[in-house]
């Protein structure tokens, strides 16, 4: 296989290892949530051979534990990496079939089953891990591991996956030499470039011995260019550089070269020139060789021998991409030495024509010049020749320069170096570096001087300007207003010391600069972002440049979160890394804040999507309720109660009772359900309670009733009051373990738009206060995210519906309140109501009626209901009643049927919510037949066409299903006997 066709073949498996890996973590953190799909029925389990084969054809490794962490389950993968059978490790624990120790210091890892098993949560992918089989056999993995739960959620054991990393390993080595011999090779000679590339290749094959041939053109003779051998047999390296040997006596040579493709020889007999070496080379008893093809022909031959055990096709695809890596390189060193020494050639050339050149006599007159030294000057050649040094030499300058042509002239000296300052034409100061020379005859006596000057008048302005420069960014440096810190990055896993560090930096960290300049960045962040800091590191050695955040830390404690821009770069031959950093404190709060508010804006959404929800079960369940209840009732009419079948029918109805007690539940959490408010003191309506609540909550909680004088009025149910005590003293009495104290007090609260901003969950005005606190267990954070979600329950199983705490959240809501908790384990809980204070003037209030209402007639009904059960139990009851009843399906049968009838009819009862028009349209259109007409609307819920916010418009009447015959005989006679409808 060539180099180009392995890289890419690794590159292909390093590809799919990762997605291999991102595919496990995505079905673990699936297990993890307990995604549900939204089908009304789940799929059928699948049976033990299933579960097996699937287990079976997994190419990870997998174990399955119990929840004590012994094996109940393995697939063939695992019992290859571990040595286990599966029948063997059935029973056993984990850590027994499974050991782990980290690949670095083999100290035992902490085994990821057990994390499970004690935290309840998924466990992520780690490497660095080395798993011991029962052989001995250490095998490089990465492992997960995730809780198995069963449909109540409860954990009943884990599922362990891991896999064999050797071949990701190997790909990642073979990438790293490659990038490793690129870089040794571009600081480096070629004789130092191939020991090294035998010794990489030398070691990734476990061999001793390593050889690097070339082929002479004619394909008969090697040219030995490295051997290099290590180990026991011979340390060092050998080469024998220049050597040629006839490729005919060359055993496997002459195989590679022939067959053109990598060949293994594991049989030392197979090998006897290699065994009949010169002395000091190793013997061989195992080898191979693998050529470097170009143009179809074998122009060099790189080759391994004696490793410990037999080569492999592994080995030998390994060294094939090895060799044309390294011919690659080489070929590419060669080049490069080619193009030095000719640039070195042609460099000599050009230092020497590049410069100002002038020839001066023994008497320090100008007698030529090349065109650099006239420009640089300003003046013609001619100008120029018969002029004295001291015309063209800054007078500062003089004395010196012309000591030391006086030297040269009496032939003391051969040459001299100075910078010295020329004066142009123009009269401005030109600056050179002189090199003076002085040139003899051929019997070595003094002619003239030649000196070459180079020009650095833009360099000495260059150095000037940064002067200047450095004292204007200096004074920037120490006003900045924010960390400006300087260190050596010559080693990025450990930083140096700091170089320099602004004002502003030591004021904040309460550093003095020299204690700053001893310290290291790894000195001023928190332990939590040291961890960060190699990736940092290997982020700002490649790109140089990076934005991050960090948490410094002040000689007092103090953590001061920064967003840091950092960037490296050289300076005189140093690498530096410079960090600018940002106090964002305020930023983070703000961030906070956000984040808070988010989660809170979330929280509401769901409560309202389960709000939703809840109301609607609600109306389809009641109407289901209502048809049990009502033929509950009616068989119950046609039995005597003393047989046996009463009894039962009596059990039925008091089951859809309560089941129509749970709906009504739902719909006062889903502001769905019927209320009749009126103005309250809230007090009053306490009090009136206390003694239902003491009997509730038992003898052994006392419940004591603190009330706040001078309340002001609210508008509300009072049924609705009574709904949030008893559930609140309800919740309170289940907390309290033995004996302990529930406490009732009101209070009155204003909130401003000023302290609503800062307190973002309430709403500015004024309110009347419940609060009901106990002395009970408390609640964790986790818990108090859920409270007020249906039928979320901290209780054992039967021990309660979850919808007492989601009952208060919807009744509060719905009359335009809000509800605050507070609670810790083991403090108790306080639940704080805040409901509006009502402004306006008192209305009278129904009188209670003394006389019994008539529950019989003989008025003509129009009943509509889009549910044929419903439509004929109700017929039904009516009738039983003694009313005649017209009946229609839909509203257009109820208009048809208004429309035919020729007497009166005295009452509409229809179903709020049907296909086609709603209860309410209807009503109008019926009410344009008959004026008169009053009417009864009927729902699982009331919806925003009869009512807002639940409560009823004036004048409208009402029944809420499931409702039995006793019920709807009083609604009924009710809104007949009312004046007519608005």
């Amino acid at each position: 296989m060539s180099g180009t066709n392995i890289e890419a073949e690794l590159r292909r498996q390093i590809d799919s290892l990762q997605q291999r890996v991102a595919e496990l973590e995505t079905a673990l953190h699936a297990c993890e949530h307990g995604a549900i799909e939204p089908h009304h029925t789940k799929p059928p389990a699948p049976d033990e051979a299933e579960l097996r084969a699937t287990l079976y054809s997994i190419g990870d490794a997998v174990i399955a534990t119990d929840s004590a962490g012994r094996v109940v389950r393995m697939n063939p993968v695992a019992e290859r990496l571990t040595d286990w059978a599966e029948a063997e490790a059935l029973g056993q624990p984990l850590d027994t079939v499974f050991r782990i120790v980290n690949e670095t210091t083999r100290v035992p890892a902490e085994n990821p089953v057990v994390r499970v098993l004690r935290e309840g949560i998924v466990v992520g992918l780690s490497n660095h891990t080395l798993l011991l089989a029962k052989d001995g056999r250490a095998t490089p993995i990465a492992d997960s591991a995730a809780p198995i739960r069963d449909v109540q959620g409860n954990s009943t054991g884990v599922v362990l996956v891991f896999r064999d990393q050797s071949a990701e390993r190997l790909t990642r080595r073979l990438m790293e030499t490659r990038l490793s011999l690129i870089e040794y090779a571009a600081n480096h000679t070629l004789d130092e470039l191939l020991p090294r590339t035998l010794d990489e290749v030398e070691t990734i094959v476990e061999s001793s011995i390593g050889f690097y041939y070339t082929v002479v053109p004619d394909q008969r003779t090697l040219s030995l260019q490295q051997w290099l051998a290590r180990g026991l047999e011979l340390s060092g390296q050998h080469t024998d550089a220049g050597l040629y040997d006839d490729i005919d006596q060359t055993a496997i040579w002459l195989d590679c070269v022939t067959a053109k493709r990598p060949v293994i020889r594991n049989n030392s007999v197979m090998l006897p020139y290699m065994n009949d070496t010169p002395e000091g080379r190793a013997v061989a008893r195992r080898a191979m060789a693998a050529p470097v093809m170009h143009e179809g022909e074998v122009i060099a031959i790189l080759g391994v021998a004696n490793k410990p055990t037999d080569y492999t096709e592994q080995d030998a695809e390994i060294v094939a991409y090895l060799a044309d890596v390294s011919w690659q390189i080489i070929r590419q060193k060669q080049v490069e030495e080619a193009l030095r020494e000719s640039e070195e050639r042609f460099r000599h050339v050009y230092e020497h024509m590049a410069v100002g050149v002038a020839r001066v006599s023994l008497d320090f007159l100008i007698e030529g010049a090349n065109d650099a030294y006239c420009q640089m000057l300003g003046y013609r050649e001619e100008d120029l020749i018969g002029k004295h040094l001291r015309d063209i030499t800054h007078p500062e300058i003089l004395e010196e320069n012309l000591r030391k042509q006086a030297q040269l002239a009496t032939g003391a000296i051969d040459h001299y170096r100075m910078e010295k300052q020329f004066i142009h034409k123009s009269g401005r100061v030109i600056y050179g570096i002189l090199d003076a020379n002085l040139i003899r005859d051929a019997n070595g006596e003094p002619v003239y001087f030649l000196g070459s000057v180079l020009d650095i008048t833009e360099r000495k302005q260059a150095e000037e300007a940064l002067r200047e420069s450095e004292a204007r960014y200096r004074m920037l440096f120490e006003v900045a207003n924010d960390f400006v810190l300087l260190h050596h990055f010559d080693i990025p896993e450990s930083p140096g010391c700091f170089i320099e560090v602004n004002q502003l930096t030591c004021q904040r960290l309460g550093y003095s600069l020299e204690e700053l300049r001893r310290l290291r960045p790894t000195d001023i962040v928190t332990a939590e972002n040291l961890k960060d800091i190699p990736a940092e590191a290997a982020i700002l050695a490649s790109d140089k440049e990076l934005i991050f955040e960090k948490h410094l830390v002040a000689k007092d404690g103090t953590s001061i979160p920064v967003e840091l821009h950092s960037r490296v770069f050289e300076y005189q031959g140093q690498t530096l890394a410079l960090s600018i950093g940002r106090d964002i404190s305020e930023r983070k709060q703000a961030e906070a804040e956000k984040a808070r508010l988010e989660e809170q804006v979330r929280q509401a959404q769901k409560m309202e999507a389960i709000g939703r929800l809840a109301g609607g079960v609600a109306h389809d369940f009641n109407n289901m309720l209502g048809v049990i209840l009502g033929h509950t009732e009616l068989a119950m009419e046609e039995i005597d109660a003393s047989q046996p079948l009463f009894a039962d029918l009596e059990e039925i109805r008091k089951a859809a009772e309560r089941s129509a007690s749970l709906t009504r539940q739902l719909l006062a959490f889903a502001r769905k359900q019927a209320i009749a408010p009126r103005t309250l003191d809230l007090n009053e309506t306490v009090e009136g309670m206390l003694m239902m609540l003491r009997r509730l909550i038992g003898e052994d909680i006392n419940l004591v009733w603190q009330p706040k004088t001078g309340l002001w009025p609210i508008r509300m149910d009072p049924s609705q009051i009574d709904q949030l005590l008893a559930n609140l003293c309800i919740n309170a009495r289940d907390a309290i373990a033995g004996v302990g104290a529930v406490t009732i007090t009101t209070d009155s609260a204003s909130f401003d738009e000023a302290y609503c901003a800062r307190h973002t969950s309430f709403a500015p005005g004024e309110f009347v206060v419940l609060t009901v606190s106990d002395d009970g267990q408390g609640m964790n954070q986790t818990t108090l995210g859920h409270i007020f979600e249906p039928f979320f329950t901290t209780k054992g199983f039967g021990q309660g519906t979850g919808l007492g705490l989601a009952t208060v959240y919807g009744i509060v809501t719905q009359n335009q309140g809000f509800i605050h908790v507070d609670s810790a384990p083991g403090r108790g809980a306080t639940f704080t109501i805040y409901l509006p204070r009502h402004q306006a003037q008192d209305e009278p209030q129904p009188a209670e009626s003394s006389t019994s209402i008539a529950v019989c007639g003989e008025e003509t009904i129009l009943l509509v209901e889009d549910e044929p059960a419903i439509l004929d139990i109700g017929q039904m009851m009516l009738e039983r009643l003694g009313y005649k009843v017209l009946v229609a399906a839909t509203p257009h049968e109820a208009i048809k049927a208004a429309e035919g009838h020729s007497g009166v009819i005295d009452l509409l009862i229809t179903d709020v919510i049907m296909p086609g028009m709603n209860g309410y349209d209807l009503a109008q259109q019926v009410r344009d037949i008959y004026p008169e007409i009053r009417c009864l609307f009927m729902s699982g819920y009331t919806a925003n066409v009869v009512a807002k916010h639940g409560v009823l418009e004036k004048g409208f009447f009402f029944i809420q299903k499931p409702f039995s015959m006793k019920a709807l005989a009083a609604q009924v006679r009710e809104a007949l006997d009312s004046a007519s409808s608005p």
